[in-house]
């Protein structure tokens, strides 16, 4: 397999698009997206074999640049896919740390 060019956009000979977003992150769930030094994207990027993907956070979209539509296709299924889950994760964690009442008036 050869080494992955980090290089930055644009790109010649690249398709391009954006993904909308379909709710504003925080930069809580903007973190657990991306991942600690973008670990997620390079993940995905890697996995698709896309060129780039970029977080536009004034725009709330996903910048991909990949060979083919075929390939931004998948990158855009994996990213909503992956968006869900860290949603479903903050959400069951606020669930869980959230004191009962019980709790609250032994306090």
């Amino acid at each position: 397999m050869e080494p992955i060019d980090y290089s930055k956009p644009p790109f010649a000979n690249m398709d391009y698009s954006q993904l909308e977003l379909p709710f504003v992150l925080d930069s809580c769930i903007a973190k657990r997206f991306i991942g600690r030094a973008g670990h997620f994207f390079i993940l995905i990027t890697e996995r698709c074999r896309a060129k780039y993907i970029w977080y536009v956070k004034e725009k709330n979209i996903v910048e991909i640049w990949a060979r083919n539509a075929k390939i931004i296709a998948k990158v855009k299924k994996q990213l909503l896919k992956h968006l869900s889950k860290v949603k479903a994760q903050l959400s069951s964690e606020t669930t869980t740390s959230e004191p009962t009442q019980e709790n609250e008036s032994t306090a």
